[in-house]
């Protein structure tokens, strides 16, 4: 009698062919979920990179007309604001505020705003309302017409907390005809209330993804390092972070410790003294990251300088700056899941926090632009 065997697979067969598909399943699973944190890296590095840049050209088109006549002015300086919610002020936040000299369509627009309509007789638009010889209106009725045909305006940046728990940093800008009574002066002190909140109406936003913004300016005497660049520090030599255009006492150490102006200035005759440079610097954080912050695991002092978070993996590099609660600290030093900081950095003052609070950080743009109002700016 003769046996026929049936074809098929062993036990043993089986179970090694389900092993091998599952290593190659869960191979293709890290390969597609590391495909995907790329991606998602990518994304985020986009609309850093999308932020960052749309917001340093609009600063440096400002910067770049500023007005270096007898109206010019600048003024640069910090606040301390309420940023948590707390009803204490721990948070520096800078405002920058200058004169400069608008473009034709910017004149246009402004017009527009005034409702003047336009002058009758008028078809030339290059074509100037003042008389040669006494610079007087042609037609007294076009007052207005004489304010927008000078182009100077107004303009303010500043940061501030946005409507929002736990922070976020708003950064807005507004512009003012220098000669609009109808406005309040951008230079007013009214314009920001105790507590850092803007008059309403009068800014318009930018970005509700900044968190800090740092501004240095260099002066006459300002020293270029072999490496290009220029210190921010107390010596005649260093850059400073404030700048009063006129001398008019308007930086105010009571303020914030960041209000040093720069030295070795000379005091201002007919003119105001206008920094060299000016150097702008925003850390901008998008939603994406505000998905990915980690956490305090547990409450630390305020001397404390070494803490453990939820996910050291997240934190941003070796001098780099976090924000917690109201105080920046500088990253010296990161081993997994601790941290070693530096406290009270950026003009903040050290203060104690409870666990799960967030850190804060972004990502930083850069915007350098020389003023090119000496002749020894161009080399002449």
């Amino acid at each position: 009698m003769k046996l026929h065997t049936r074809a098929g697979f062993t036990l043993v067969e089986l179970i090694l062919a389900m092993g091998l598909f599952s290593l190659l399943l869960v191979g293709l699973l890290q390969l597609l979920d590391t495909t995907a944190e790329l991606w998602r890296d990518v994304e985020v590095d986009r609309e850093r990179t999308e932020i960052g840049t749309a917001l340093v050209m609009r600063l440096e088109h400002d910067l770049s007309t500023l007005e270096a006549g007898i109206e010019g002015d600048v003024w640069a300086d910090w606040a301390t604001i309420d940023a948590d919610g707390d009803e204490l002020a721990g948070l520096s936040v800078p405002r920058l505020r200058f004169v400069r000299r608008a473009s034709a369509r910017e004149v246009a627009r402004l017009a527009a705003e005034l409702d003047l309509g336009e002058p009758e007789g008028e078809e030339d638009e290059e074509t100037s309302l003042l008389t040669p010889a006494s610079g007087e209106l042609s037609d007294p009725s076009l007052e207005g017409w004489k304010r927008v045909d000078r182009g100077l305006c107004e303009v303010v940046w500043a940061l501030v907390p946005a409507d929002a728990q736990p922070f976020r940093g708003r950064l807005i800008r507004a512009v003012r005809l220098l000669d609009d009574d109808s406005k309040m002066s951008l230079f007013d002190e009214r314009l920001f209330s105790a507590s850092g909140r803007p008059v309403p109406g009068i800014f318009e936003p930018l970005s509700d993804d900044v968190l800090w913004m740092d501004m240095a300016f260099a002066g006459q005497v300002t020293q270029t390092r072999a490496d290009a660049r220029w210190d921010v520090g107390p010596r005649p030599a260093d850059g400073a972070r404030a700048w009063d255009g006129w001398d008019r006492q308007r930086l105010s150490l009571e303020r914030s410790e960041l209000n040093v102006g720069p030295e070795a200035l000379p005091q201002p005759d007919e003119t105001p003294n206008l920094p060299r440079r000016v150097r702008v610097r925003f850390e901008v954080e998008t939603p994406q990251d505000r998905l990915r912050r980690p956490t305090l695991l547990s409450g630390i002092e305020h001397d404390a300088t070494v803490f453990d978070v939820s996910d050291g993996a997240r934190l941003p590099a070796v001098g780099r700056h976090v924000l917690i609660g109201e105080e920046w600290m500088e990253v010296r030093a990161v081993n997994g899941d601790r941290i070693n900081v530096l406290r009270g950095q950026r003009g903040t003052l050290t203060q104690a926090h409870n666990a799960d609070t967030p850190l804060f950080f972004g990502w930083v743009v850069e915007v350098e632009v020389p003023i090119g109002v000496a002749r020894e700016d161009w080399g002449l």
